[in-house]
């Protein structure tokens, strides 16, 4: 099997026959998946083909089966880990830390775990999943962790995480390699009814997603081996539910960057508004002119902030009253204020996401949502970009995380462009 971190093989045979042997099992209701053959782990960690040192992913299987409902209140989604790990040579660590990144609105349903030694099968129980703050792919995922005792050099633990997710999964993001071990084997699939449209794409690596039809679902997939450690998120893999159809009711959620910037729009546009309250606009300019759109920045700019006022989601807006008496605005505070500025003294701009250096790059000719994570501010006529919670930025200049990246335009003329930053 191939060691270059770069170099992932893709087995597009076994895929198929992964997928047929998983739906055989289980059926079309899918129920939780089982432990593998004791016997089958310890030959696989024996021959295990890339770096026999520190830890090391023998398999990592993630299952998603995606569900939806002409009300998506009553729709239920799952997802599951599978992961078999071991240790070849034993270091210092306290414990063994195994984190999955899922849906925010995921939560932990069942946790089956136990130690695969030479001349034991050990099970353990009493183990739960935290959420901790940790790097994920996309800005809108949360990272689960479940700690385990540290393995003894030889020993090999297998766990199976259980997830609920209300609703409809619309998207979900794997990163390919594991950063804390080479993986032997990577099997992503995911569970799309018939009535749903679902599409797939690899970012960072020539391989692509592959389609069964099982029972009733379609089944897209990936199957890798030969996967070296890297703690970079690229090469990562995204599934989007395009749309929904369940019974002729017809929902869309990714079929375009426009309608990507739905939900960005009701916030940074629709709520903005809300947010203003009762409060007397507190600054204004008279003239329409360039020189006008950056005194209002430069006042914002200028405005006291959070220490950690780059930490905010690009969904906490606050009360904008609230935080100009306080001093205590946000960058994101301060995009809404801007924003509010600026249409007060007539001053046409738009409002934008980006999608910062915090996560890996993504394919523009692939739509998908909630990938952004920075709200900003677009003059079109001038070709101008302003980020007023960079407190050291002159109106065209931008944070360090944000040069040279992407950002979706949410309204004007150029509404749903996908665009580079300067």
């Amino acid at each position: 099997m191939p060691s270059n971190p770069k170099t992932l093989a893709v087995l597009g045979a076994l895929l198929s026959l992964a997928i047929g042997l998983i739906v055989a099992s289980c059926g079309p209701s899918l129920p939780p998946l089982e432990f593998h053959p004791a016997g089958e782990l310890r030959a696989e960690r024996t021959r295990f083909l890339h770096r026999k040192e520190g830890a090391a992913w023998l398999r990592r299987h993630y299952r998603a089966v995606v569900d939806s409902a002409s009300d998506a209140s009553q729709a239920t989604s799952h997802f599951a880990f599978h992961g078999v790990r071991t240790r070849y040579t034993r270091f210092q660590v306290d414990s063994e830390a195994v984190r999955i990144a899922t849906d925010p609105g995921a939560k932990p349903i069942s946790i089956r775990s136990r130690i695969v030694s030479d001349g034991a099968i050990r099970l353990l129980a009493g183990h739960s999943a935290e959420r901790v703050d940790a790097p994920s792919i996309d800005p809108h995922q949360v990272v689960w962790e479940v700690q385990f005792p540290t393995l003894k050099e030889g020993e090999i633990l297998e766990t199976i995480v259980e997830f609920k997710i209300p609703g409809t999964l619309v998207s979900d993001a794997r990163s390919l390699a594991s950063p804390d071990g080479d993986t032997g084997e990577l099997l992503l699939s995911y569970y799309v009814p018939d009535s749903d449209v679902g599409a797939f794409q690899v970012v960072g690596q020539k391989s692509h997603g592959l389609l069964a039809k099982r029972g009733d679902y379609n089944v897209i997939g990936l199957l890798l081996s030969g996967i070296a450690k890297d703690r970079k998120g690229l090469p990562y893999a995204r599934y989007v539910t395009r749309k929904s159809a369940p019974k002729g009711y017809l929902t869309k959620y990714a079929t375009s960057w426009k309608k990507v910037g739905e939900i960005y729009r009701k916030e940074l546009l629709e709520r903005s508004v809300k947010l203003r309250g009762r409060s007397a606009i507190p600054f204004k300019v008279e003239d329409l002119s360039r020189e006008a759109i950056e005194t209002l920045f430069i006042w914002t700019r200028d405005r006291i902030q959070k220490p950690d006022a780059l930490k905010a989601r690009w969904n906490e807006g606050r009360p904008l009253g609230e935080v100009l008496v306080n001093n205590d605005l946000s960058a994101v505070d301060k995009v809404h204020l801007l924003h509010w500025l600026l249409e007060a003294s007539g001053l046409k701009h738009e409002l934008a996401v980006a999608r910062s250096d915090a996560y890996p790059r993504a394919g523009t000719d692939f739509p998908a949502p909630l990938i952004f994570d920075t709200p900003l501010i677009f003059i079109e006529a001038y070709d101008l970009w302003l980020d007023p919670g960079c407190n050291s930025c002159q109106p065209g200049e931008l944070r360090k995380s944000l040069r040279g990246k992407m950002a979706l335009i949410l309204s004007g003329s150029k509404a749903g462009q996908v665009l580079d930053l300067p």
